[in-house]
């Protein structure tokens, strides 16, 4: 087999103390030594990075389902937003993504939600009776309305916002926070969250408690941060439900409880959060304080993982065209490609993992991540992401070879 079609891994180093502290503009991590991290030092995720501190969006409103109930008709979109560029229309009726059938809005908005910044899914739905299927790259919902909503400003923002309109005071405070039509000011982010938050708003609440965690536009404090995280999840925010269990993980803002952080984990996890899926696989498998090591739950979370990357490979086979290598990925390739030439192997599997972060139906980074994992003596994550790669691609021209190549790591794995 050729180095450059070399077998990939996917390091199994996973997150469990990246705290998903984020603003709109900015992601910051921590990590703690007593946790596994990656070969960089930082906590890392299965193929993922840090997910983003907002729901994803389509830039679409989804105001009611159809009178049919097959699904959700689509109300106003975005101009240039990802629905339009995907081209959906007003009157387009949504039934499925990814082939994960949907029939209520709150559903949709909550399958949308739960996919990363720049994942790019397969929206299915009808027009005049007709089916028909669209790639749609899914945004933050902050990212949609500021760099996306043609025509709203800061000063109609504002206006609406003054009125007291909770959605016009978050997206006000998300263009501070971007330094969108505005001079980027947290501390104006922050007092325009927090106005939001007082409402009731669970996005606010997220936002506000990750500058808090941060000590960005407001001094830094933890207890704030646990406290505005809390709101936010007892309400099903999942990126909050994964940030409260990682503060307890870190004994940040809450006494370190490795008990509560799984359950606040596996709030997030059955909505479909992998990274929390993930923490749960290394709590499990490792057996902390106050969570039994239970080699069946976490075989369980694996399973569920895999599942949702499963749904996700098919939709990416059936595209046509498929969408091309996005630039944020194209950019961990030339570094890890520079770092495999400097022979810093390690370097080079974060950037590939970095890379998949932001793309995971990436064939080639998983070939080459695999290739740097055996090399680095991680066989277990090289069996894991050939299954990955398998998934993709598996008629490719080298999927035999694959195939043995993941036996042997199997094996090589278990001694």
């Amino acid at each position: 087999m050729s180095r450059k079609n070399a077998l990939f891994a996917l390091a199994m180093v996973l997150m469990m103390a990246t705290a998903v502290a984020v603003g709109p503009a900015a992601q910051a991590q921590t990590s703690n030594p007593a946790t596994p991290t990656g070969a960089s030092g930082q906590a890392a995720t299965n193929g993922s990075q840090t997910p983003s501190s907002q729901p994803g969006s389509i830039g679409a409103s989804l105001r009611a389902a159809s009178p049919d109930g097959r699904g959700i008709k689509l109300a106003d979109i975005i101009k240039n937003g990802p629905a339009d560029q995907a081209g959906l229309k007003f009157g387009d009726v949504i039934i499925a993504v990814n082939d994960a059938s949907v029939t209520k809005p709150e559903e949709l908005a909550r399958v949308i939600g739960s996919f990363k910044s720049g994942t790019t899914i397969t929206i299915i739905y009808l027009r005049k009776g007709e089916k028909k299927q669209s790639a749609v790259t899914v945004l933050e919902r902050s990212k949609v309305f500021t760099e996306h909503a043609v025509g709203m400003d800061a000063a109609a923002f504002r206006v609406v916002a003054g009125q007291g309109d909770a959605d016009a005071q978050l997206q006000l405070g998300a263009l501070y926070a971007n330094g969108k039509g505005v001079p980027q000011d947290y501390a104006q982010a922050a007092s325009w969250y927090r106005k939001a938050a007082d409402q009731g708003n669970a996005d606010a609440q997220l936002q506000l408690g990750a500058l808090y965690f941060r000590g960005t536009g407001v001094p830094q404090d933890y207890a704030q941060a646990a406290f505005w995280y809390r709101k936010a999840a007892e309400q099903g925010n999942v990126y909050a439900q994964l940030n409260l269990g990682v503060l307890y993980v870190l004994g940040k803002g809450e006494r370190q409880n490795y008990a509560q952080a799984v359950s606040w984990y596996r709030k997030a996890a059955e909505q479909g959060n992998t990274d929390a899926q993930k923490n749960l696989v290394v709590l499990y498998r490792r057996g902390v304080k106050g969570v039994p090591k239970d080699e069946s739950q976490a075989a369980y979370w694996e399973t569920k993982i895999f599942d949702q990357f499963r749904q996700h490979a098919a939709a990416w086979r059936a595209m046509s065209p498929r969408p091309p290598l996005p630039e944020a990925a194209a950019r961990e390739r030339i570094l890890a490609e520079n770092a495999v030439q400097e022979k810093n192997f390690a370097s080079a599997a974060q950037h590939y993992r970095s890379g998949l972060a932001s793309f995971d139906t990436w064939p080639e980074g998983w070939f080459n991540l695999a290739l740097i994992s055996s090399e680095l003596n991680h066989y277990a994550d090289a069996a894991d992401g050939m299954k990955h790669y398998l998934e993709l691609v598996p008629d490719a021209p080298d999927a035999k070879d694959a195939r043995t190549q993941m036996i042997i790591w199997e094996d090589k794995a278990k001694r």
